[in-house]
């Protein structure tokens, strides 16, 4: 059934990839927001019960304590508002990196608060959420079809590979709101259990489009703390 606007879907039951008959000893990857900290909780002090750390790209070790969350920023308005994501994402504990679009560049012209992005060569820890904020009409309908060409699309890619939980904030206008494709794009994130947060509200579930030259409005009036909401806390095997 199409995503429309209208649409409340109801939460994932069914890994969709198990559903196809492959992977199927893999659990389901989507969660309700309010689970999402207790099931990384979960997870983490389970690896740290066994001795396991989490690895970095590069195969080294991290400090358990240090939970990670990848920021993805597409090039939409609601990028203005990356450092306060920041920040609200570091006060609720957890250790942020940001992977910039060539799209977005224009928000962060010195490269100050990138850890990796389009031409980038840094190594990146692997994730244990990743935040898409905000995840542009490109970005989703590139990931929808399996298309990793850029780190921002790779770190996407690879957590709908790994299972690991992914909160997402779609901005798209009106116009591109009214493609073809979209409603199908909205559908499969959020049937491969992507957590979709509306970009005027942070309400979970039901995204709507911004009116075409709002942009800007809606950026400003953005609350990091929704964000901060769906992924939870960082977590804690304390």
């Amino acid at each position: 059934m199409p995503y429309r606007t209208a649409d409340v879907p109801s939460s994932p039951t069914q890994d969709p990839v198990a559903a196809r008959g492959r992977y199927t000893a893999r659990q389901p990857i989507g969660l309700s927001p309010p689970r999402t900290g207790a099931r990384l909780t979960a997870a983490r002090c389970l690896r740290t019960a066994n001795g396991l750390q989490p690895a970095s790209d590069g195969g080294g070790d991290r400090a358990v304590s240090e939970s990670a969350v990848t920021l993805v920023v597409g090039g939409a308005p609601l990028a203005s508002r990356t450092a306060d994501l920041r920040a609200a994402l570091t006060a609720a504990g957890w250790s942020v990196i940001v992977v910039r679009s060539a799209a977005a560049a224009w928000t962060n012209p010195d490269n100050a608060d990138t850890d990796g992005g389009e031409g980038g060569g840094q190594e990146r820890r692997r994730p244990d959420v990743v935040v898409a904020c905000p995840l542009t009409f490109n970005t989703a309908n590139k990931i929808v079809a399996g298309v990793m060409d850029t780190p921002a699309t790779g770190v996407l890619c690879d957590a709908l590979g790994a299972g690991v939980p992914i909160v997402a904030v779609p901005m798209a206008n009106t116009r591109l709101w009214g493609h073809p494709a979209w409603p199908d794009t909205l559908t499969t994130l959020h049937e491969w259990g992507i957590t979709l947060l509306d970009p005027t509200d942070g309400k979970p579930g039901r995204p709507r489009p911004v009116d075409s030259g709002t942009g800007d409005a809606v950026a400003a009036v953005f609350d990091p703390a929704w964000v901060v909401a769906a992924t939870g806390p960082a977590p804690s095997c304390g």
